[in-house]
């Protein structure tokens, strides 16, 4: 009764071991893509500019923000304000690139250069 019960699971364990993989790569070739979903207007605002800039200097960690006096230290002025829908102010005089995950400023150029 042991014999026959060993040959039955040998039998069914040499399909499964061909048959698995048979399935799996059926299933992933029949695959379809995820739907795509676009963000809402209000999350996809920033401007191509800030998008640039922050690609540029290091990736989605990159804030931008701007300010009327330069930066003298290796951290944000006291006037610094967060760039928001991708707009500068008239009277913003220099952008500051700030790094959230290394706590420090990245690079600040003059507003001119990216209006």
């Amino acid at each position: 009764m042991i014999a026959r019960l060993r040959r039955r699971h040998r039998g069914l364990i040499a399909v499964l071991a061909v048959l698995t993989p048979v399935v799996f790569v059926a299933a992933v070739t029949a695959r379809r893509p995820p739907a795509r979903q676009d963000l809402p207007e209000e999350l996809t605002s920033r401007a191509a500019w800030v998008r640039e800039l922050t690609a540029a200097e290091g990736g989605p960690d990159v804030l931008v923000y701007w300010s009327t006096t330069a930066a003298v230290t290796d951290s944000l002025p006291e006037d610094a304000q967060l760039v928001l829908e991708g707009e500068l102010p008239a009277r913003a005089e220099f952008v500051h690139l700030f790094s959230v995950a290394h706590g420090e400023l990245i690079r600040s150029l003059p507003a001119d250069e990216v209006r």
